[in-house]
């Protein structure tokens, strides 16, 4: 059974993590094609969870005291 979508999973996919990477927002605008940034910033929410998880792991004020 083929899944319905499967090239907007790609392309979702290969932005997410193209953000989550450093890449500009306004380039993976243009990659993707969108006009308005509007549709682009739909991949920053999802990236924003992935932010939270590591500045929660590796920021030096959310480490505990390990001594």
């Amino acid at each position: 059974m083929e899944k319905s979508g499967a090239c907007h999973i790609y392309r979702h996919t290969m932005a997410t993590l193209m953000f989550e990477n450093g890449a500009d927002i306004r380039v993976i605008q243009a990659i993707l094609g969108h006009a308005k940034l509007d549709t682009t910033q739909v991949y920053t929410r999802v990236a924003l969870a992935h932010l939270l998880k590591v500045h929660g792991a590796t920021h030096p004020a959310e480490k505990k005291d390990e001594s």
